[in-house]
């Protein structure tokens, strides 16, 4: 199967807000095989590299997973990178339009595993994420978000 796995970071070494996109694709047997071949690229170019130098959390936002190549043209991602006044936030939404074609998935840092974006979510899940962002909302400590994201607290693989 071919896996198309999209992963981010921020550049620590940068003053301003960034973010960082690295699509990265392998053939493999299965996602978790694909996701062990993709931590070993980034481990080595993290070490080996100066690419991803300011690179302290690598997040994978999302998993996308062919059983067999399409025959037409397929929208594997968009994304919308917008500031607001607290930072740089993203929307990201995978196979738009193509979710018939390939599974996608995305990645819980919680239970430490995949999960399917196509699948619908359950009520208790939707009330969990709803908690989690009024929380942040609503928290007197305004970078409570930011810096769970620069403790890699939801990260996919940490240096």
């Amino acid at each position: 199967m071919l896996y198309i796995g999209n992963f981010s970071y921020t550049d620590n070494r940068e003053d301003t807000d960034n973010i960082c996109l690295m699509p990265l694709m392998v053939e493999a047997s299965s996602a978790d095989a694909a996701l062990e071949r993709f931590t070993e690229l980034l481990r080595i170019t993290h070490e080996e590299s100066d690419l991803m130098d300011g690179a302290s959390s690598i997040y994978l936002e999302s998993l996308i997973e062919f059983d067999e190549l399409p025959d037409e043209p397929v929208i594997v991602r968009w994304q919308k990178i917008y500031s607001a006044e607290d930072g740089l936030y993203s929307v990201l939404t995978p196979l738009p339009g193509h979710e018939d074609l390939a599974e996608a998935y995305t990645w819980s840092a919680d239970d430490e595993e995949l999960v399917d974006l196509s699948s619908e979510p359950t009520a208790e899940e939707i009330a969990e994420e709803l908690t989690e962002t009024l929380e942040i909302l609503f928290s007197d400590d305004d970078d409570e978000g930011a810096e769970a994201n620069a403790d890699g607290d939801d990260a996919f693989l940490t240096f």
